[in-house]
Formats: structure tokens, C-alpha cells, sequence
């Protein structure tokens, strides 16, 4: 295994907690936080082979994620609201999942995303 391998296996088990805790404080929803530190993990795996492993690790990965959470819209609607499913399918939301309980704890609503543009990292 080479240094930088061994570097990303490190940041791994050490860092990928504090990744995801500090992107779900930033963007309030887990699956969000732990897509964008994955996304951050393997720019890592792309570039740190030959820009050298940061001095920071942590810190880049952490900076890389929110980079790349910050190309997408979420939104949640109410899940009876079929004008505005089908208003935000065709803006290219895409359907993530029903979240139940979360207008008061009454109603369900579905959370849509959307990318923004082709994640530059």
C-alpha cells in the first residue's frame, strides 16, 4: 500500500465522523452530508495521488464536501401537492423519499433534489 493510500485509509477511519457531523450541521440532513463526504473521499482518491496529501486532511475533506453539497437544491412539499411534484420533475428534481410526520407531525412530505450544474471537483 503507498503513502497515499494509506494516507486516505487513515482519513477515513479517523476523519469520515467529523465529516458527516459537520456537514448535517451545515445542511441539516444526514443522507445529503454523507453523499457529499463520499464525493469528497473519492476527489481525494483522484487528487491526492498527485498533488500530495494536504497538510490538513480533515480539513480539506471537510472543505471539499461542502463544495460539493453546495451544487444541489433540496426541497421537501407536502405529498398531496401533485401540481408541484410534477412542476419540480420537470425543473429535473428527482424524487428522494417520503419523509413521514414532517409538516407538525401530521402530514408526510416528499423531498425532492436537484444537481445545480456538473460538480466541478
Amino acid at each position: 500500500m503507498s503513502d497515499v493510500e494509506e494516507a486516505i485509509t487513515r482519513a477515513h477511519y479517523v476523519e469520515w465522523a467529523r465529516v458527516v457531523a459537520a456537514l448535517t450541521r451545515r445542511f441539516g440532513d444526514l443522507d445529503i452530508a454523507e453523499e457529499a463526504a463520499a464525493e469528497a473521499f473519492a476527489t481525494a482518491v483522484e487528487r491526492w495521488p498527485a498533488d500530495g496529501v494536504p497538510p490538513n486532511p480533515g480539513g480539506w475533506l471537510t472543505t471539499t464536501a461542502i463544495e460539493a453539497g453546495v451544487f444541489r437544491i433540496n426541497l421537501e412539499l407536502r405529498t398531496h401537492n401533485e401540481a408541484a411534484r410534477i412542476f419540480y420533475e420537470c425543473l429535473g428534481f428527482d424524487q428522494l423519499g417520503i419523509v413521514q410526520g414532517y409538516y407538525q407531525g401530521r402530514e408526510a412530505a416528499l423531498r425532492m433534489s436537484r444537481r445545480l450544474a456538473k460538480n466541478p471537483l
